[in-house]
C-alpha cells in the first residue's frame, strides 16, 4: 500500500499529465517508484533548487513543492519565481 506521501504525488502526476504537461519529480529520498516509470515522468537526482535553475522555468511552468521542508522547497521556490 503506498504511502500518504505517495498518494499526494500520485495524485498530482495524474493531474499533471492528464493537463498534458511533462512531470519531473525531485525526490532525494528515495528511488522512482517502478508504477512511475512512465512516459513524462523523469526523476532528476539533484537538489531541487540546482534542477530548478538548470531548467530555466517560464511563465508555461508549474513548480509544485510537495515536501512542505523549508531545505528543501524554500530556495527552490524563490528560484522559479
Amino acid at each position: 500500500m503506498p504511502s500518504e506521501s505517495m498518494g499526494r504525488r500520485a495524485c498530482v502526476y495524474q493531474r499533471a499529465t492528464s493537463l498534458n504537461f511533462d512531470v519531473i519529480v525531485c525526490d532525494l529520498r528515495e528511488p522512482a517508484p517502478p508504477s512511475w516509470t512512465q512516459h513524462g515522468v523523469n526523476f532528476p537526482r539533484e537538489m531541487p533548487d540546482d534542477l530548478t535553475l538548470r531548467m530555466r522555468p517560464d511563465a508555461r511552468t508549474a513548480v509544485v513543492a510537495l515536501t512542505h521542508d523549508p531545505k528543501l522547497d524554500d530556495q527552490a521556490s524563490i528560484d522559479a519565481l
